[in-house]
């Protein structure tokens, strides 16, 4: 008997991606703890008002000392706003409408902006590709949390390339893609600092290749669909994140189906 590791790789993502969406979507423990909201404090302000609203509703009105507010909140998604006075109880400042998301797990969690590069090893399947390689990449990441609990709108910039490469009658085959990926990443709260979630992220890749026979040598560009699913796990801290994980790529260059895997790190900030 003889085994496809790639294949077998391949399925267990695939279960193992099912099992964490079903944990995520049905799963999901009761709340644990009172979400805090905290925001900066004003050196010259003895108090602060908060004002909740959800759906256009205001739930919370009231008024704090402390540069922190411990929300009596359930799951789903709200705005506040936070106005500081003095100690004559006169306006200094008063913030806009920021969105929150509160989880049914516990925490709050606001809508973040990340930025940030990373760096995989690039392992190309040679039951698949009928070639053997491997390579380093780097990549440039964007994303966005939706209003939505759980899910984050994405963008993966990345450059892969991989020189002297032997495949089928050519001596030598070199092969470079630039890749403009953008999708969702869904995630479930392990625990205070510790997301995990699953990446689906089609794109576009532009590919250059150079190919040298016996007799000659010629490049070839093209463009080509491609996809990318991956698992995360991500460690946010604070104004920053770093996340390590495994990717399945497949590129549909020139009508051959082109796959690899890459274990991967990134790290960057959220604001």
């Amino acid at each position: 008997m003889t085994f496809n590791l790639p294949k077998i790789i391949f399925r267990l993502f695939l279960i193992i991606g099912l099992l964490m969406l079903t944990q995520s979507l049905f799963c999901r423990p009761n709340i644990e703890k009172t979400p805090r909201i905290k925001w900066r404090a004003i050196s010259v302000a003895s108090s602060y008002r908060i004002e909740i609203i959800q759906s256009g509703s205001q739930i919370i009105n009231t008024k704090t000392r402390v540069n922190y507010y411990d929300a009596p909140l359930t799951h789903g998604v709200y705005y506040y706003r936070i106005t500081a006075y003095d100690n004559k109880n006169e306006e200094l400042a008063r913030s806009g409408w920021e969105p929150l998301v509160i989880q049914s797990w516990s925490l709050i969690s606001q809508q973040y902006y990340y930025i940030g590069i990373g760096a995989g090893f690039e392992y190309i399947t040679p039951y698949w590709n009928d070639i053997i390689g491997n390579s380093n990449s780097w990549n440039i990441y964007a994303g966005y949390d939706l209003a939505y609990p759980g899910i984050e709108l994405e963008a993966i910039f990345d450059m892969q390339s991989y020189p002297h490469i032997p495949k089928h009658d050519k001596v030598e085959t070199s092969l470079r893609f630039y890749s403009l990926h953008t999708g969702i990443f869904y995630f479930a709260r392990l625990s205070d600092y510790f997301t995990a979630g699953v990446r689906i992220t089609p794109g576009l890749t532009y590919t250059t290749m150079k190919i040298k026979d016996i007799e000659d040598t010629w490049n070839e560009t093209s463009f080509s669909l491609s996809m990318i699913l991956g698992l995360g796990l991500r460690l946010n801290i604070s104004y920053g994140f770093i996340e390590h994980g495994v990717e399945y790529k497949h590129i549909l260059l020139n009508g051959e189906d082109f796959r690899l895997f890459r274990p991967y790190l990134r790290g960057g900030t959220r604001f």
